[in-house]
C-alpha cells in the first residue's frame, strides 16, 4: 500500500510538479533505508518507495536536470498508533509499552518535516544518529544492527 499510494500519487501530481517547478516531500522513514526488528512488512514498503523516488529523481536528472525536487524524509519512531495497526508475527507486540524517550513527538516530527521541504532536502533524517546509523551500516552492518535491536522500541 505505502508503495503504490506514492506511485499513483507521484504519477497523477508529475505533470503538475514539472510545471510548477514543486517539491514532492515522501516520508519513507528510517525503516526505508534500514531494516527493523519486528517491522518486516513495513520496511519492505518503505524501502521500495525510496527506491522508485530515488530512481525517478536520477530519470528526470537525465533528462536533462531536475524538472523537480523530491524531498526524502526518513524520520525515527514517531509516537503515532503505527505499532497497534501494524501486521507482525507477535500480536503481543502490538500492545507492548513504548518508551517516550525513544519516540518522537508528532510536532517535533512535522516541524523537521516542514523544514526539509522548505530547504528541498534531498534527504532529510534527524535525529542525526539515524544518519549517521544508515550510513555506516553497510560498511559495519554488525554493529549498526546490534544498536538497532537494543535501542529498538519494542
Amino acid at each position: 500500500m505505502n508503495f503504490y499510494g506514492y506511485l499513483n500519487c507521484t504519477r497523477a501530481a508529475h505533470e503538475h510538479l514539472i510545471r510548477s517547478k514543486g517539491t514532492l516531500t515522501a516520508i519513507t522513514s528510517f525503516s526505508g533505508e534500514v531494516g527493523l526488528p519486528y517491522r518486516t512488512a513495513y520496511c519492505a514498503s518503505k524501502f521500495a518507495v525510496t527506491g522508485f523516488l530515488e530512481a525517478l529523481r536520477a530519470e528526470m536528472q537525465h533528462l536533462g536536470g531536475s524538472k523537480y525536487d523530491i524531498v526524502v524524509v526518513c524520520p525515527p519512531t514517531v509516537a503515532t498508533n503505527l505499532r497497534k495497526n501494524s501486521i507482525t508475527i507477535d500480536e503481543s507486540l502490538k500492545n507492548a509499552p513504548v518508551d517516550d524517550s525513544k519516540v518522537m513527538k508528532v510536532e517535533d516530527c512535522a516541524a523537521c518535516i516542514l523544514d526539509a521541504t522548505d530547504r528541498r532536502l534531498r534527504k532529510a533524517f534527524f535525529p542525526l544518529k539515524s544518519a549517521v546509523a544508515s550510513y555506516l551500516r553497510p560498511i559495519v552492518p554488525d554493529i549498526i544492527d546490534k544498536r538497532i535491536w537494543e535501542r529498538s522500541s519494542l
